[in-house]
């Protein structure tokens, strides 16, 4: 109004903490993106069937929308931990002009989650697959466990 003396304006920001939203369209796959510079961190829980037997895919929605398919063949283990790089799936990264879109890594971490019991006949079968699979190609704790072996003359 022109016949009041301009004055400050005052900004007061405050950042929350990142939550699930309450409609169908503020909601995410799973956990959060998690971002280092130019690259993203995504976590995928799987099932033990899945990490071990694979045959498994995911559609992993991006944060503009579009979907990065992630998947293991059938017979394709995940170990607990592993990470996996998607290239370019990451932040945009800046660039000057002429050189054309470049972006960060997305680095997807696979969790394994365990079956908390086992019914008996599961354990059963479980048991007699795995005792006739290790008679058949042979287990040696000391050997497969990738540990060094140790000599004869131990300095402990």
């Amino acid at each position: 109004h022109p016949d009041h003396v301009a004055g400050d304006l005052v900004v007061h920001v405050v950042e929350l903490e990142p939550s699930l939203g309450a409609e169908d369209h503020e909601k995410t796959d799973g956990t959060f993106f998690r971002r280092k510079g130019d690259d993203l961190f995504w976590r995928e829980v799987l099932s033990l069937r899945e990490a071990w037997m694979g045959g498994w895919t995911r559609n992993l929605t991006h944060l503009d929308g579009h979907v990065v398919r992630l998947g293991r063949k059938r017979g394709e283990v995940v170990q607990p931990g592993t990470v996996q790089a998607v290239q370019g799936q990451g932040m945009p990264v800046w660039r000057h002009e002429g050189e054309g879109p470049a972006y960060g890594n997305l680095n997807v971490e696979y969790v394994v989650v365990l079956p908390d019991q086992m019914d008996k006949s599961m354990e059963k079968e479980f048991w007699e697959m795995w005792e006739k699979w290790r008679k058949k190609k042979g287990v040696d704790l000391l050997k497969d466990s990738g540990r060094p072996i140790p000599s004869a003359h131990s300095e402990l």
